[in-house]
């Protein structure tokens, strides 16, 4: 794997190519020095050709240190020279960076792997204290290596060893690698999006965001035998800077070694079938979706797996409901009802609490959807404890739907914020409100 820190504020070698013409510029990569610190690129571009550069998606490549580059999705968005000057300093923001390769859209990916430090927090293992034996053959040893055939190929993850030396010290870091192996060659950009795919599924496992910003592809093309290429590095520019999860996930890797092949297969199924429930939650892990709008995004969500799987079961409470419209579709009461006595072994909600709970958040999210002033706003406590019980109904959910058992999922409820499911639950439905004068 190429380091892109080895090859930042070195002016290299780039080139553009468009209508058949040719275009060459210096060039340098260099870290963007706000929050973010993507790498962007620094050009010196010959002020005849700016408008050649003028679009909204660039392909670049060049060499530095005699090391191929590939810098795709581009956009130059800063210009600054001296009027009817020769050349002209501009920026460049990059999407996808490519080391060791000159990547064409004509690239077949065979394989793609990414390490990801935040899966230590999945399998919760120690290095073993060193002794006579090899440190990488007993740390493999506890930690073997989980493996699921997919439609699209095989999926591995497995813990690895890396070391780094000095004069003074050897230093060794656990850093578990996800990979994927493709029946059929994909693009580039077709093979990070089921690498993602994958990380989604851990990032659930989590209940917190997980990230990748390199990874290593093999590939080739049919076309052009030269460009033919083997573990080509390509590092991610993301645009956001988001604290990835720093603590044990909710479910680990005893959890579910031995089912992994079904909750891989069951997980790609869900993924491309209802893909608006892992999209509200991953805005919700990224603290984009906060308070009110966290509490809104996890009801949506439960609709969404209601309407997509329980379509039949919400309408049955719905008619067994007389006060309902039975020419509607089921309300969000319905849905919220038949969820929890679906979830009912892994809730231990009551039939009681289930009835007043459905009402109670059913209301709390009508009152912002459709407000009336005749209504009681829920109080923030209230809405509060309301985002804890439906955010872990929205997880309990996805893992049974996927395959993962009952135990497993129980015992999520003992960890972080779940732990006081009992306490949230009194307090939904102590029905607390806010005070009308707010100056009070």
């Amino acid at each position: 794997m190429h380091d892109i820190k080895e090859y930042l504020n070195i002016i290299g070698n780039f080139y553009y190519e468009t209508d058949g013409v040719k275009y060459e510029f210096l060039g340098t990569l260099v870290e963007s020095g706000d929050e973010t610190n993507d790498v962007i690129l620094r050009a010196r571009i010959k002020a005849t050709d700016i408008r050649a550069y003028d679009k909204t998606s660039l392909n670049l490549y060049g060499t530095i240190n005699n090391q191929k580059f590939s810098l795709l999705n581009s956009h130059f968005n800063s210009y600054t020279g001296i009027l009817e000057a020769d050349y002209i300093n501009a920026i460049a923001v990059l999407d996808q960076i490519v080391i060791g390769a000159y990547y064409v859209e004509t690239m077949c990916i065979h394989g793609v792997s990414t390490n990801i430090s935040s899966l230590n927090y999945f399998y919760m293992q120690h290095i073993p204290r060193f002794c006579e034996r090899r440190i990488d053959d007993e740390f493999l040893a506890n930690n073997p290596p989980l493996t699921a055939d997919t439609k699209y190929g095989k999926v591995l993850l497995q813990p690895r060893l890396s070391g780094e030396s000095t004069f003074h010290q050897l230093t060794l870091k656990s850093v578990p690698t996800m990979a994927y192996s493709f029946y059929e060659p994909k693009s580039l950009a077709s093979a990070i999006r089921h690498i993602a795919a994958l990380r989604n599924l851990f990032s659930f496992f989590a209940d917190g965001y997980i990230t990748f910003d390199t990874l290593v592809y093999t590939g080739d093309t049919d076309t052009i035998p030269e460009l033919s290429c083997d573990n080509a590095t390509v590092h991610l520019t993301h645009g956001d800077s988001i604290q990835e999860v720093n603590a044990p996930f909710l479910l680990t890797y005893n959890s579910i070694k031995n089912d992994f092949q079904t909750i891989v297969e069951k997980w790609l199924d869900f993924y491309e079938n209802s893909i608006y429930i892992p999209t509200l939650f991953f805005e919700i892990i990224t603290n984009r979706s906060r308070g009110v709008n966290q509490f809104l995004n996890l009801a949506q969500a439960i609709e969404i797996y209601s309407t997509y799987f329980r379509n039949d079961e919400a309408k049955a409470i719905r008619n067994a409901d007389p006060e309902a419209n039975k020419k509607r579709e089921p309300i969000l009461k319905h849905r919220l009802t038949d969820v929890f006595s679906f979830l009912q072994d892994i809730l231990e909600i009551n039939d009681v609490e289930r009835e007043g709970l459905a009402q109670e958040i059913s209301n709390s999210r009508n009152f912002y959807t459709h407000y009336n002033k005749s209504r009681d706003e829920p109080s923030y406590r209230t809405v509060s404890r309301m985002t804890v019980l439906l955010r872990f109904v929205v997880l309990a959910l996805v893992y049974k739907h996927i395959g993962v058992n009952d135990q497993a999922i129980l015992s999520c409820k003992r960890k972080s914020i779940y732990s006081t499911m009992d306490e949230s639950i009194r307090i939904i439905l102590s029905h607390e409100c806010q005070t009308k004068d707010v100056w009070n």
